[in-house]
């Protein structure tokens, strides 16, 4: 049958659109952030897309489940029952799924949603139904989420509402209870102060007062004891009433001494007169009396005033002390009061927020392309099928000729090497076992003949690096299954042996292989320092070899070749470099990709891995080629795979 296929493009951003300023969904989306956070979520969007939630709102939105030309029969044909709904739906949406087809962009946030189906129409409409089924999912999966939490944030709000209004009555009881005014600890000190300095001015005027009043009782009684007049006293001689009645009496008394000389003291004159005269110095006794008693009680009063004062002062002292013992409480309801004040305003704007985002129906989806009719089949193409035959025999052929000419043209012996590449190569390995294949025999067996090999390679590099500096080493090879990785790894380990200190680094993050040559695991290593997760001295592993340190690839990335030629990287070996003699870097074929000539720019020296029998002549010379294009100063070749039985290698 003719098949017709249906497509739409949708766009999926790895964040939702913030429509309001200062308001955040619940999802926190900061994990999308980074290779494995971006890979993470669109794995996961496109298994939401393929999976039954979505095919299911599809099938029930069009009702597939009833339309005997989608599902099939209704009825049992061996039992004449009618299918279950379940069952009917749950055929539907097989179907559904089969017939989709979900086709990813690698480079950009585009998914194309493909239908198959007999009726064009039919398809154009599941294709678009299906992108629409996906973004509502995705809308209400959000609002889902953020209604448990709006529910689970208004409980807090009136728990926290509850406490805050506790702590504040306990403000208020506390304040109460204990007679005191509403103010902080710092402004009872400051009214205590100002209290106690007030009362303490005052007392030193009461006693100013106390002291004066005294000595002038004391000069009174001396001045009685004398035997003077209490008249002549001159507080007493000043008042105004004692000085009155003084004059009348000189007056009186001038007047009597007349009336006597002249008239004699028979003369009613003179008896007027003396009797004013005795009732004038009875009030004038009166008078001075009130004086003095004036002057005595100024001092009882004076020194009344000053008790009273003193007792004031030592009241203020001990409400003071009394605040003091209060005062550590009543910061502790404060605090707690602040702290619930301020956890329930965080709580109720986030209620706020999460209650402005659950009304929002913004959707990180977009419909880029609505779904056409298709107008041509997609199946069967006779045109296509009839290209592809022919483009697959044309790339067998082609196949098959290369495999013939890798066969004919491989490199099969030293001597070849020298004659044809006129290079002279810097050490060779032997033909292991197939179980030594990919092991650290040098640690192992450093008296077998491949550890006396490496010894010589290492030999050879070390009178190399007398004339130029070999900080960093790489070692790559054309091909893959050449013995790179075992020769780096045996090499550095052998120059660990001398003494240095050598940090291995597995910059192969295609295929990264020096962790199993450790038996220790791919994580915490390269990748992981530049996303910032770990620092470089916690990625570095301790092997058994003293001296010898291993850096593995860690998290594989999808663009190892940015990541080897970023500054970040270069910045990294700088640091390793100032506390190792000697970094080895094993990397990817030079031929599949880039890597190896974007690492050797930044090597002191490079090593080629030449295996006897399997590398080719176009191959070999391709490798030079490439590493000459970017000026890597090459060491040499190291020969893998040679049979040394009899060729004068070692001593046997």
């Amino acid at each position: 049958p003719r098949l017709y296929t249906a497509s739409v493009k949708i766009v999926i951003h790895p964040t939702t659109p913030q429509v309001l300023d200062n308001v955040k969904d619940v999802q926190d989306e900061s994990v999308n952030r980074g290779w494995g956070g971006i890979e993470q979520f669109y794995n996961t969007q496109q298994d939401i897309l393929t999976g039954r939630a979505v095919a299911a709102a599809v099938v029930e939105a069009k009702a597939l489940d009833e339309d005997p030309a989608w599902v099939g029969p209704m009825v049992d044909p061996k039992t004449g029952e009618a299918f279950s709904k379940a069952d009917l739906k749950r055929r539907a949406v097989s179907r559904l799924q089969m017939e989709t087809v979900l086709k990813p962009s690698p480079k950009s946030k585009i998914f194309v949603i493909e239908v198959t189906d007999e009726d064009p129409n039919l398809a154009a409409e599941l294709a678009e139904a299906i992108a629409i089924a996906y973004r509502d999912f995705v809308v209400d999966m959000r609002i889902d989420l953020t209604s448990t939490t709006s529910v689970w944030l208004e409980r807090q709000v009136e728990s926290q509402r509850k406490e805050l209004e506790a702590s504040e009555q306990a403000i208020r009881d506390f304040v109460v209870g204990n007679d005191l005014e509403t103010m902080s600890g710092a402004e009872w000190h400051n009214v205590m102060a100002e209290r106690v300095g007030e009362l303490t001015r005052e007392l030193g005027q009461a006693e100013s007062a106390r002291q004066r009043s005294e000595i002038l009782v004391e000069e009174l009684d001396r001045w009685t004891e004398q035997g003077r007049p209490a008249v002549l006293f001159p507080d007493v001689a000043s008042d105004p009433t004692v000085q009155a009645l003084s004059a009348d009496r000189l007056e009186l008394e001038r007047s009597v001494t007349r009336s006597e000389s002249r008239y004699g003291t028979k003369h009613p004159d003179y008896i007027r007169d003396r009797d004013e005269l005795t009732l004038l110095q009875l009030r004038l006794s009166e008078e001075v009396g009130r004086a003095t008693s004036a002057v005595r009680l100024d001092y009882v009063e004076a020194l009344a005033a000053e008790g009273k004062l003193r007792r004031r002062i030592d009241e203020t002292a001990a409400r003071a002390r009394v605040l003091g013992a209060l005062e550590v409480e009543w910061n502790r309801l404060r605090r707690l009061a602040d702290s619930n004040g301020a956890l329930y305003s965080d709580v109720l704007r986030r209620a706020k927020e999460l209650e402005m985002a659950q009304r929002s129906e913004a959707s990180n989806v977009n419909i880029l392309e609505r779904a056409e009719v298709p107008r041509k089949p997609s199946h069967p193409n006779q045109l296509l099928n009839l290209s592809a035959t022919l483009v697959a025999a044309v790339f067998f052929g082609f196949l098959a000729a290369f495999a013939l000419e890798q066969l004919d043209n491989s490199i099969r012996s030293v001597e070849e090497l020298e004659a044809v590449f006129r290079l002279r190569p810097l050490g060779v390995l032997p033909l292991l076992e197939d179980g030594n294949e990919r092991s650290l025999f040098v640690g192992s067996d450093t008296k077998s003949t491949a550890a006396e090999c490496l010894r010589v390679v290492r030999t050879n590099l070390m009178f190399q690096s007398s004339k130029v500096t070999q900080d960093f080493i790489l070692v790559t090879s054309a091909g893959p299954k050449e013995g790179k990785t075992t020769l780096c790894s045996n090499l550095a380990a052998t120059m660990a042996l001398t003494g240095k200190r050598v940090l291995l680094v597995d910059t192969d993050m295609r295929r990264p292989r020096i962790h199993q040559m450790f038996g220790m695991p791919n994580r915490d290593g390269i990748v992981d320092v530049l996303l910032g997760d770990r620092t470089p001295a916690e990625v570095v592993k301790k092997t058994e070899i003293e001296g010898l340190d291993v850096l593995v690839a860690g998290t594989p990335p999808n663009n190892p070749a940015e990541i080897l030629a970023s500054p970040a990287f270069g910045a990294l070996l700088d640091h390793y470099s100032k506390h190792y003699d000697t970094i080895f870097l094993d990397s990817p074929p030079a031929l599949l990709v880039t890597d190896a000539s974007i690492l050797a720019q930044r090597c002191d020296g490079v090593l080629v891995v030449l295996r006897l029998g399997k590398t080719g002549r176009r191959h070999f010379r391709d490798t030079l080629r490439a590493l000459a294009d970017v000026h890597a100063p090459l060491l040499g070749v190291v020969c893998n795979a040679v049979d040394v039985r009899g060729r004068g290698y070692g001593y046997g």
